[in-house]
């Protein structure tokens, strides 16, 4: 298993068969019309999930905790 911090409260989880990305926030642009941003700044990981998730043969799924903006 691989799993890889996404920043703020976000995740990528691998494994043999899966790919999990849980509560991803990777928006270079914050949340709630621009009053939160991500510290770090981690919108260059969105590449990286993108290319994770079209790239694999892997059962992809995406887990979101709860309806924030700071989550998707």
């Amino acid at each position: 298993m691989e799993i890889t911090f996404l920043g703020h409260a976000g995740f990528c989880v691998e494994t043999t068969n899966a790919i999990i990305i849980m509560d991803p926030w990777l928006s270079p642009t914050g949340a709630f019309d621009g009053a939160w941003f991500q510290f770090p700044r981690n919108h260059h990981l969105g590449a990286y999930v993108q290319e994770k998730l079209r790239t694999t043969h892997k059962e992809r799924y995406l887990y979101i905790s709860h309806e924030h903006k700071d989550r998707f």
